[in-house]
């Protein structure tokens, strides 16, 4: 009996501990870092994790990603009013303001986007901020290293890459809503193909901040498309030609993330008739096709064509389908993969080194890659 109530007793004690527990106010941790804030803020907390700014980066060599040590950016929503760079390092805020304010237009050339962007230069301790005039999303720069300060719209999204039929030209995605607490971009009956994909938005690869450092409009990711950052690596897409929604999604906290939803497939031309032929003043001239390369085998819409003793100068050539011109492969097709002392011109493949050649041609129609391979 004795143990019993001692049972109940224990019972009625995690019962009542619990229920303190759950009474229990818990505090928001809030994270030390640069925070965009102001009356240009939309949130209701001083310091909102939705304002706030990651470690940044830059173009580095071969247009690779460098992390910028004392640069910190992000995409932050604003309304009107004047923003603020708050920086909080554990029980101590400084903020950041800015003089010399100004604007620099970008017309869209030397792989810039197309945009009048907002310039300063930070000042540890300011009290004046930018002033914001037009409410919407925007991906803010701060540079400590040369002070600089960059409040850059962001106006439009765009998809860009191999596996669209614009190739590296932008299409631009449809906005279906954007508010301070997200943002979604959609296009719907794209066709794409298996290569490569990258969004931009205003339709360009960068923005300088000054002379020698320039900062990615493009986000993207290695394998991992719910998962886009700034400057990396082009998209692999590999979900097979077909009618495709492309949706583009910005959270402030996780950032961006993209889904492809096939809706319907493409029909392809039965290939089996096809003959290509190699042609240009690498092999005698432009006139006439040079030799036909033979078709050797497939596996499904997958081709596989050869000719041998191809006799090659230093020049430009190309192969054509048919003995016609609206079927070529040269420097600048989509989804060419060359292989051998070749070059890819602007239009042109180029023969560098004379010789007799073996020229190859692997051709996926389904999904639309080449690949041409120039061997002794």
């Amino acid at each position: 009996m004795k143990k019993l109530n001692f049972l109940l007793f224990a019972a009625l004690v995690a019962i009542i501990m619990s229920s303190c527990k759950k009474d229990e106010v818990i505090p928001v941790i809030i994270e030390d870092g640069y925070y965009v804030t102001g009356t240009a803020s939309p949130y209701t907390e001083a310091l909102s994790s939705k304002a706030l700014l990651k470690n940044g980066s830059v173009e580095g060599a071969n247009y690779s990603v460098a992390e910028r040590i004392g640069m910190f950016e992000g995409f932050v929503y604003l309304k009107p009013g004047v923003a603020l760079i708050t920086q909080k390092f554990g029980t101590v805020q400084t903020t950041w303001g800015i003089e010399k304010a100004g604007k620099k237009t970008f017309d869209g050339t030397s792989d810039r986007i197309n945009a009048v962007v907002d310039t300063a230069k930070v000042v540890q301790g300011g009290a004046v901020g930018i002033t914001v005039t037009t409410e919407g999303l925007y991906h803010i720069v701060m540079d400590k290293t040369t002070k600089a300060f960059m409040l850059i719209p962001v106006k439009n999204w765009n998809i860009i890459g191999g596996a669209t039929p614009a190739g590296w030209s932008d299409t631009e995605l449809t906005k279906k809503s954007l508010n301070a607490e997200g943002g979604e971009w959609e296009i719907t009956g794209l066709k794409l193909k298996n290569d490569k994909i990258k969004f931009r938005y205003d339709k360009g690869w960068k923005v300088p901040m000054n002379l020698d450092v320039n900062v990615f409009t493009n986000v993207s990711s290695l394998n991992d498309a719910t998962k886009l950052t700034l400057g990396a690596t082009d998209f692999p897409f590999a979900q097979g030609l077909g009618i495709y929604t492309v949706n583009l999604k910005w959270n402030p906290i996780k950032g961006y993330s993209a889904t492809f939803t096939k809706t319907g497939t493409v029909a392809i031309p039965d290939p089996s008739a096809y003959t290509w032929g190699i042609i240009g003043e690498a092999v005698g001239g432009w006139s006439a096709d040079y030799k036909a390369l033979t078709k050797t085998g497939n596996v499904g819409y997958k081709y596989t064509y050869k000719a041998t003793g191809v006799v090659m100068v230093a020049g430009q050539f190309k192969l054509r389908r048919d003995g016609a011109w609206d079927n070529t492969i040269g420097g600048t097709s989509s989804g060419l993969t060359v292989v051998g002392p070749v070059t890819a011109g602007s239009d042109n493949f180029i023969a560098t080194t004379p010789g007799t050649y073996t020229v190859t041609l692997v051709y996926d129609y389904e999904n639309d890659t080449k690949v041409v391979t120039v061997a002794l």
